[in-house]
């Protein structure tokens, strides 16, 4: 199973598959990160293949041998230069994310080692360079179902740890939620509307009336409003549900849901309705139509 994880290792020791460089567009060997990658691979033999590409867009990534290293590869992603966030660099940043990724699997790599890319002297603000990372490689792995990859996150400094597994946990908890709305979405496509519709005014036409004062006539409490001159009335409509409710909700809902629904899932919302004003085919329909009803 695909996973992300964020540790403090070195990354020319996070013994995976490949892992990423983060590089420059003319693929020469520097300091930081880059340089413990060259020193640790063979600084002549891994710029020579590097000269052999010439170039790598920002935003985009090659990959070269490994050579001294114990991974397979190393792909050189070309982060990009923080300015003021307006020169495209989100797109840029979750770009050469994404185009090592790719390279990964294309090559037959199942784990994976990055730094946090252009967060060093390139200057992308951290919180931010986490926030792109992260969603890139949320990204790839819901795209890929099929293809398993570990991914970590190398990173020597403490606090910049911490900020990595915050943010991952933020997208994994936003990632569930979406998860299930998009359940509900589905499940919401399968209902019967008009069962619905019939099971609703079933439940509702088995509650007990409350009257509170007024005149009843023609079955409907009359009250007279305060603000509006004599002669003029406001028909108001209280209920309870009966005490069977749910009985009677299995009964006239039967057939309304799709088998694999939770049923708890809708009879907190047909109670919200069924104690409401308002029981109109629009004010139900609005539910249908938005697929809030669901959620």
């Amino acid at each position: 199973m695909s996973k992300i994880r964020i540790e403090k290792v070195s990354i020319t020791d996070a013994g995976t598959d490949c892992i990423v460089n983060a590089a420059n567009e003319q693929l020469m060997g520097g300091s930081g990160v880059c340089g413990a990658i060259f020193k640790a691979a063979g600084w002549n033999q891994l710029q020579n293949a590097c000269n052999a590409i010439g170039h790598c867009d920002t935003g985009s990534a090659v990959i070269t041998p490994a050579f001294n290293l114990k991974a397979k590869y190393i792909i050189h992603a070309v982060g990009p230069v923080w300015h003021d966030g307006k020169q495209k660099e989100p797109q840029k940043l979750y770009g050469c994310y994404k185009a090592s990724l790719d390279l990964a699997k294309e090559n037959g790599c199942h784990s994976i080692a990055f730094p946090l890319i252009s967060a060093g002297i390139f200057g992308y603000p951290k919180d931010k360079a986490w926030r792109k990372a992260i969603q890139a490689c949320n990204d790839f792995i819901q795209k890929n179902p099929d293809y398993d990859i570990d991914i970590l996150f190398a990173v020597l400094d403490g606090k910049i740890l911490q900020l990595g597994l915050d943010e991952l946990e933020r997208q994994s908890k936003e990632n569930k939620q979406n998860e299930k709305s998009s359940e509900a979405d589905l499940l919401l496509e399968k209902l019967d509307g008009q069962k619905l519709r019939n099971g609703i005014e079933a439940v509702r036409t088995a509650g007990k009336v409350k009257w509170h004062g007024g005149v009843k006539k023609d079955g409907v409490i009359q009250m007279p409003f305060p603000d509006y001159p004599d002669g003029v009335w406001e028909s108001l409509f209280v209920m309870d549900m009966d005490k069977n409710y749910s009985e009677n909700y299995e009964n006239s809902c039967n057939g309304v849901l799709p088998s694999e629904m939770n049923v708890q899932q809708i009879r907190t919302v047909l109670t919200y309705i069924s104690r409401g004003e308002h029981f109109c085919d629009g004010f139900l329909g609005g539910y249908l139509e938005d697929k809030t009803l669901l959620k």
